[in-house]
């Protein structure tokens, strides 16, 4: 059995721990776009200033670990980039909220359609597998999601993390197998009990 980093995992316990953490995180998304539906403009512009502030946060860290694994501060340019990019992106973020959505609305669409069409692609190439028709199903979704957020982007919020979140509580329930038996034998202890 392997967990979501394709590490074996020995203990069937720890596997039923992933997979319920991933469905957890499921329903927190949903929740999330609950509250994005009750008053989308306040909280679009609150969460593009937490991301940006998340990503200065996250940036100032990197740039903190490198700053102190590097004794004579002589470290490639590209660990000073890794960590000077967040924080340019968050100040960007934070200074420029409306038009950093539409940059990242857009940009959630194209990489949509780019992994609906490759999924749909392996759906077609595995016919004989176990599973293709979830793989098509899941590709044509994130294909027709693709082409909503472009057409109507200011849905995309919502539909993104939605559709994060159900994707999320499918493939927790589904891994390992074992999530999804085990919730149908407590209902069933339950209800002969």
């Amino acid at each position: 059995m392997t967990d979501d980093t394709n590490n074996t995992v020995a203990d069937p316990a720890r596997a039923k721990q992933t997979s319920w953490n991933i469905v957890v995180d499921g329903v927190l998304l949903v929740l999330l776009a609950a509250v994005l539906i009750l008053d989308p403009e306040k909280v679009e512009k609150t969460f593009i200033g937490f991301v940006g502030v998340l990503s200065i946060l996250g940036g100032g860290i990197l740039f903190a670990r490198a700053w102190t694994v590097s004794r004579m501060r002589s470290l490639s340019p590209l660990y000073w980039t890794v960590a000077i990019v967040p924080i340019g992106v968050g100040l960007i973020l934070l200074f420029w909220p409306l038009q950093s959505l539409q940059v990242m609305i857009y940009a959630v669409a194209i990489t949509f359609l780019v992994r609906g069409i490759v999924e749909c692609t392996l759906a077609a190439s595995n016919m004989n597998r176990a599973g293709w028709e979830f793989l098509l199903a899941h590709g044509i979704l994130g294909i027709a999601l693709g082409i909503v957020f472009i057409v109507k982007f200011e849905w995309a919020p919502v539909l993104a993390i939605l559709f994060l979140g159900v994707d999320l509580i499918v493939r927790g329930a589904n891994q390992g197998g074992g999530l999804m038996t085990h919730l149908q034998k407590k209902m069933d202890s339950h209800s002969s009990g």
